[in-house]
């Protein structure tokens, strides 16, 4: 069977479809009104194969990208301090009277000369007696949330006794009367008096937020830029995208992403927040 395309592998003793052999008519074939012959070739992984292993590999990337994103907590070791500690029955503390999410637009030069370009910074502010202290978060975006589920709750922020012994941002964890716990970094939290811990309360985890947001991390939007990179070759194809029906999936995520980042910006910025302004 010189240059035929068969539907399945040839073996010796079976009979298989021919579906194309140029120049050999006594072989017959099987019609098709379609100008494609890689949609008549069974199973998921229709030619040409890399461009759907491609595709279907680099989704699984994507949500794994997603899930690690969303489980993932930076400075774990930073915070068994902390947690030592206070098991330990004492700890560094203040009693904060409010917290408040924060969002600060700032104007600076942009990347053309005469035009300007503002970046949004966001962080929880403990208010400590007349003392406003920051909390950065590894997710900021959530902070609004956050400030709303527990708005009108005080609170004491933590810090660890062994203070001296961390490098850079301090550990630090906010824990409402409640019995919500945030944890964050602080970078100018100051000495707090030293407190006794009670070892009979209870605490528990604010909710993890979880949302889509590839204007803060830049592997979504490449992963989606790569996908596009290796499925518009098929889509242009006479017959695609029906030759290979997952290529649909490609515009249809990221049509959602892209939707689900421009509605949660929008819900974020309704959320109750102390906006400043200032000039680079």
């Amino acid at each position: 069977m010189p240059d035929a395309t068969p539907s399945d592998r040839p073996q010796p003793g079976r009979t298989i479809t021919v579906l194309h052999a140029p120049g050999h008519p006594e072989l017959g074939g099987l019609a098709s009104g379609s100008r494609c012959l890689a949609c008549l070739v069974p199973g998921p992984f229709q030619p040409p194969a890399g461009v759907g292993g491609s595709v279907l590999g680099l989704y699984g990337l994507l949500g794994l990208f997603w899930i690690a994103s969303t489980l993932a907590e930076r400075n774990r070791a930073k915070a068994r301090v902390v947690r030592k500690d206070c098991a330990n029955g004492r700890i560094l503390a203040a009693r904060v009277d409010r917290l408040t999410a924060v969002r600060e637009d700032v104007t600076g030069p942009g990347l053309k000369p005469g035009k300007a370009q503002t970046t949004t910074n966001r962080w929880l502010e403990a208010r400590i007696g007349g003392r406003a202290v920051r909390l950065h978060r590894a997710d900021p975006m959530s902070d609004p949330f956050l400030a709303a589920q527990l708005d009108g709750h005080a609170g004491w922020l933590l810090m660890a006794t062994r203070w001296k012994f961390i490098k850079g941002a301090q550990p630090v964890a906010f824990v409402a009367d409640e019995g919500t716990v945030i944890w964050a970094e602080c970078y100018d939290v100051g000495q707090l008096p030293p407190q006794d811990t009670d070892p009979n309360r209870r605490v528990r985890l604010a909710p993890r937020v979880v949302h889509p947001n590839p204007a803060m991390d830049i592997a979504v939007p490449a992963l989606l830029a790569l996908l596009a990179l290796v499925s518009v070759p098929a889509l242009l194809s006479p017959d695609a995208p029906f030759a290979h029906p997952f290529l649909l999936g490609v515009p249809l995520l990221g049509g959602a992403l892209a939707a689900q980042c421009w509605g949660w910006s929008r819900r974020v910025d309704k959320l109750p927040a102390s906006v400043r302004r200032r000039d680079a």
